[in-house]
């Protein structure tokens, strides 16, 4: 006897019969094509499901009413489940995708792309972003961290799509960069503008006897992601209470990533470059009566004293952390600003271990020298007696 799905229609045949052996919640998310949104999104509110690219991963947790009692479900059974789901639906298409899932090409729908778990989460705690999905590798998805169990969680509570992917395609998003198995798909985040009439309240503010000393840290040009992130990640540790850029790098994902996670919760402001408010925000400084002191290689400096910065000049050990004090750091290749040189109180250069330095390799790294001196000054500012003491010894 020929079998019913011989001939020229079985092809047709044999896919409405695997579309009818699939469970009801399944066979409703196909028929739903008005929930088809963009980049292949299928929301089935009775499937309670994220449907992406033929990959289904469901937002836990997941409520669900059994025999009159409520249960909670892991990631890790979700995805167990799912794939019990697609071998009883007798599809082998489908059971090939759930073992190798996200083989297509996936593009982000936000102008950035968070990753790392540290910067995800911390991204998703504030919600200073819109999100669009979450990507995270069938590994990941299986995985009892608690930091990867938190992502989850507030990815459900958002209602983020999260979507399966294979390895390959967070290489993709990251640009080859260090994932950790999870990529969020997002918007920029972006620097506050700096309000000079709430810079004026808070200097004021600042100036009362009852209020601590602050620490602020102004980056000066300062451009490679990955100095900027370290050097964020080094003012949230030792406790600077506001950090502001001037005509430096953007807040992109790879700052998050060498930040760990700090850019997204620490709050940066930026000193535009027009209507000359680099040299009214240092006037308002100083007005105040702050401490600014600029960082330098020993060559910076040298070349800054010969136009009149010779008292400025400072050692480690001689430098004055008291008060409320604005630290800024120079450019990689350029140093600072000569404009803001004018501005300085201080010109602090880091003593080297060794005389016979080469030419090329005679200072340190910005956001090493940035991890250095706020180190000086918290220590300075914790334990005045023990650095008074050290200063007169040396």
């Amino acid at each position: 006897m020929a079998s019913p799905f011989s001939g020229k229609f079985s092809p047709a045949l044999a896919g409405i019969f695997r579309i009818l052996c699939r469970p009801r919640s399944v066979r409703q998310a196909y028929a739903e094509p008005s929930r088809l949104h963009r980049g292949g999104v299928i929301q089935s509110q009775r499937a309670k499901s994220t449907w992406i690219s033929g990959d289904l991963l469901e937002n836990p947790p997941i409520e669900q009413q059994r025999n009159g009692t409520t249960s909670s479900r892991t990631d890790a059974e979700n995805v167990h489940g799912q794939a019990r789901m697609l071998r009883k639906s007798g599809d082998p298409g489908r059971m090939k995708e759930d073992r190798k899932p996200g083989k297509g090409k996936v593009t982000a729908e936000g102008d950035d792309v968070v990753f790392g778990m540290n910067p995800v989460v911390l991204a998703l705690r504030q919600r200073r972003r819109r999100f669009f999905r979450l990507f995270i590798t069938e590994a990941k998805s299986l995985s009892q961290e608690p930091l990867m169990r938190e992502i989850v969680r507030l990815a459900g509570e958002m209602n983020i799509p999260m979507v399966k992917v294979e390895p390959a395609v967070l290489h993709t998003l990251s640009s080859n960069r260090p994932h950790q198995g999870i990529c969020l798909d997002t918007t920029s985040l972006l620097p506050e503008p700096l309000d000079f009439d709430a810079l004026k309240r808070e200097l004021n503010t600042a100036l009362r006897s009852d209020r601590k000393s602050q620490l602020w840290l102004f980056l000066d040009s300062v451009m490679d992601p990955m100095n900027f992130g370290a050097i964020l990640r080094s003012a949230y540790f030792f406790g600077v209470d506001r950090i502001l850029i001037f005509n430096g790098c953007p807040l992109t994902a790879t700052v998050s990533k060498a930040s760990a996670g700090i850019m997204e919760i620490i709050p940066i402001s930026v000193v535009a470059d027009e209507k000359r408010q680099l040299p009214t925000f240092f006037t308002m400084i100083k007005e105040a009566n702050w401490q600014v002191v600029v960082t330098g290689s020993k060559n910076e400096l040298e070349e800054a004293a010969s136009v009149g910065g010779q008292s400025k000049r400072r050692t480690m050990a001689s430098l004055t952390a008291n008060g409320n004090v604005l630290l800024v750091l120079g450019n990689e290749h350029d140093g600072v600003n000569r404009e803001i040189l004018r501005f300085s109180d201080q010109m602090v250069c880091i003593d080297a271990g060794k005389e016979d330095l080469l030419e090329d390799a005679n200072c340190l790294n910005v956001s090493v020298a940035a991890g250095v001196i706020l180190s000086h000054i918290t220590l300075k500012r914790k334990h005045p007696e023990e650095t008074t003491t050290a200063t007169a010894t040396v």
